[in-house]
């Protein structure tokens, strides 16, 4: 890695090198919670919902068991409530309901930021660059035209820094993004298709 790159950029390379390690992390994270527990297919509701119609509640829990998805989790927490009224039902399913989306969305608020921060930070990376270039010609003069043609490129760094940290974080932010909006559409659509049933 060449880290006169960096040190050229100046001290707001540090913040944005933050920001860069901040939304790979948060990206894994994201990418592994719905490789983990996205494993609650429509087959499986099929069969879950086969089970609950016959209103064997004992092997449909017993199913549901070994799902790590959010989905299945709250069926089994809405086939322990089907001897409730279906008021209470609907309190527990909203209740939960919004536990799970949580569960699903987070981190996503922070990674939305992230890229517009990464590009801020890029501009406010080439202003004070650009100040700092102007002060030094203003004490030694235009003579150097190279030396000032250098300085404006190392400003611009921090720039291009911020883009190229913004530009993919932007496009894996919106694929984890459809995705959890996906997942919560199935948790809100096949939870509130079970609480009728029971």
């Amino acid at each position: 890695m060449d880290f006169s790159y960096i040190v050229k950029g100046g001290p707001v390379m540090i913040p944005l090198f933050m920001v860069s390690i901040l939304a790979v992390t948060l990206l894994i994270e994201r990418y592994l919670y719905f490789k983990k527990n996205d494993d609650f297919l429509d087959n499986d509701y099929k069969i879950c919902k086969a089970m609950i119609v016959v209103k064997n509640f004992e092997e449909a829990k017993k199913y549901l068991e070994k799902f790590r998805s959010p989905i299945a989790n709250l069926l089994k927490i809405l086939i322990e409530s089907a001897s409730l009224s279906k008021d209470d039902r609907d309190y527990i399913l909203e209740i939960e309901s919004i536990k799970k989306s949580n569960t699903i969305n987070k981190f996503l608020p922070i990674l939305k930021v992230l890229p517009n921060l990464a590009t801020l930070l890029g501009l406010l990376g080439t202003v004070t660059g650009m100040i700092r270039n102007f002060m030094i010609v203003a004490q030694i003069g235009t003579g150097d035209a190279s030396a000032l043609a250098s300085g404006i490129s190392e400003a611009l760094i921090t720039t291009a820094t911020g883009l190229i940290i913004a530009i993919p974080t932007v496009f894996f932010f919106t694929l984890v993004d459809n995705k959890a909006d996906n997942f919560e559409k199935r948790l809100y659509i096949i939870s509130n298709e079970i609480n009728k049933l029971l």
